[in-house]
């Protein structure tokens, strides 16, 4: 039998990659991350605490958690039972459109300093987009103000580099303000 052609295939299939020892990846179009969040345009802090709420309102400061069910993921991290899980888990919903927490800071362990009142002991959130058809029940915690804690991080563009082997690699930036 002629190995010849089973010896040529595997040659020509590791060839591309045979520089593993070289410095670390190449990247190209630098990321200026301070522009990209002034682009980003991400608020901080918003509030529209009514007069007649004004002195009935509390404020927690709650961190989201990235729980893979549609479940509430807000939680006190500082709040832990003896097995290691969160005591106070809520769902948030804004009191208006206006105080909408960006999409972008839905990453886990940023913190919020929400100013509101728990306005269900056991159901959902008046604008739940849920994806299972039944969602566990939980606490509410309705905000009319809201504070991102710093540092906190965001998903930002994507980017590109060339791993050691000349392959192109597309990977999401993860960006922290401080």
């Amino acid at each position: 039998m002629n190995y010849i052609p089973i010896l040529l295939l595997i040659c020509v299939l590791t060839a591309g990659c045979r520089n593993k020892q070289e410095s670390n990846s190449k990247q190209f179009g630098v990321l200026d991350t301070a522009h990209f969040i002034l682009q980003a345009n991400i608020r901080e802090f918003a509030s529209e605490i009514p007069d007649a709420f004004v002195g009935k309102l509390e404020r927690k400061t709650l961190a989201y958690i990235a729980f893979a069910c549609d479940c509430p993921n807000y939680v006190v991290l500082s709040d832990k039972d003896s097995n290691n899980l969160y005591r106070e888990e809520f769902y948030i919903e804004p009191a208006s459109e206006n105080l909408i927490i960006p999409g972008e800071l839905a990453y886990n362990m940023n913190e919020f300093e929400l100013t509101g009142i728990i306005t269900e002991e056991n159901g959902w959130p008046s604008f739940n987009k849920f994806m299972d058809p039944d969602p566990p029940n939980g606490r509410v915690f309705t905000y009319w103000a809201y504070k991102v804690k710093r540092p906190y991080m965001f998903w930002g563009p994507l980017h590109y580099w060339i791993d050691s082997c000349g392959d192109t690699v597309e990977s999401a930036s993860r960006i922290t303000v401080r």
